[in-house]
């Protein structure tokens, strides 16, 4: 005998043993019984599952559109719009115009997203349909893109592409990285600017942070920011410079912006060799990405110097000289 016919001939063998012989012939009809004593469940018990999993994404995108409500309610100001809106009919920029407070801590829409973010990944994890597997592991992508593309501070940029300085005959000199401003003593000056949203998300720009010490003392001996105004598309004049109001731009989009500046008690209209200087070189502007509030200093292309007299003030003085 070979080897195939004894392996053959011992599983015969052991398939004999294990025979449980001819079935009972009550068997058929005690199953028949218990089936139909069993009660039946409704056909719409078998969407229970998904009908859970499409109501928990209800439920997040719920979640999230509130907390974004309420964030920007929480954000002081008038409503964003498309372009500024004038004022009384009237074209001035006076101190204080266009400056808002970066005062915000985001605490309810960081809590949400800990939420949704949570929420999404037990819906994967639980879910044993394809379809919400998908969607969940989606929706994870997109709130972690998100919160990667408005997480940072940095989303303005200042073209350089105007530039202009009112009064112009005070611009004295310009290079590629500054602008000479010279005026005697604490004088008001404005200039152009042209931003750009540098990120991938829409933004709404709110207006300037002041400098906290532009009261000590009176007058200040350094220049800086007092005003934030806007003019028209494709219009650089200031004719028709009006106060800031909050705008929406989209990303790669530009606006606008004017800056009502004061050069400092210690500025002086002359560089000669006895002429010490100071400057600006940023501006702190505040925005908000989805709800969430930024502040960022926006580096300009040319920083703004202005000739000074030193020392200031005088030695022996808490003021500075006439």
């Amino acid at each position: 005998m070979s080897d195939d016919e004894r392996l053959e001939a011992g599983l015969r063998a052991t398939l004999a043993r294990r025979d449980p012989g001819t079935v009972p012939p009550h068997l058929e009809s005690a199953v028949v019984a218990r089936l139909r004593a069993t009660p039946r469940v409704a056909w719409w018990m078998g969407l229970r599952r998904p009908l859970t999993g499409a109501a928990t994404l209800v439920a997040i995108a719920i979640i999230a559109v509130v907390a974004v409500s309420l964030g920007s309610l929480r954000m002081a100001g008038p409503a964003a719009s498309a372009t500024p809106a004038p004022v009384d009919g009237t074209f001035g920029l006076a101190p204080g115009d266009g400056i808002t407070s970066g005062d915000f801590a985001p605490v309810l829409q960081m809590v949400t997203w800990v939420v949704v973010f949570g929420g999404v990944v037990r819906l994967v994890v639980r879910s044993r349909r394809r379809v919400f597997t998908v969607a969940g592991t989606l929706a994870g992508v997109g709130l972690v893109w998100v919160a990667a593309n408005i997480g940072t501070s940095d989303a303005i940029v200042e073209t350089g592409m105007v530039g202009a300085i009112d009064p112009y005959q005070a611009a004295v000199a310009a290079t590629e990285y500054d602008v000479t401003i010279a005026l005697d003593g604490d004088q008001p000056f404005r200039s152009i600017l042209v931003l750009q949203n540098g990120s991938r998300l829409p933004l709404t720009l709110r207006g300037m942070v002041a400098p906290a010490n532009v009261s000590d003392p009176d007058p200040p001996l350094a220049p800086r920011l007092v005003g934030f105004g806007a003019i028209p598309e494709n219009e650089y004049i200031f004719d028709h410079v009006r106060p800031f109001a909050p705008v929406t731009v989209e990303p790669g989009g530009l606006v606008n912006v004017v800056l009502l500046g004061m050069s400092g008690a210690c500025s002086v209209s002359h560089t000669g060799p006895d002429a010490g200087s100071q400057g600006l070189s940023t501006v702190r502007l505040v925005y908000d990405q989805l709800s969430m509030l930024h502040t960022q200093d926006v580096r300009l292309t040319r920083t703004m110097t202005f000739p000074a007299r030193f020392p200031c003030p005088p030695v022996g003085s808490s003021s500075p000289a006439p």
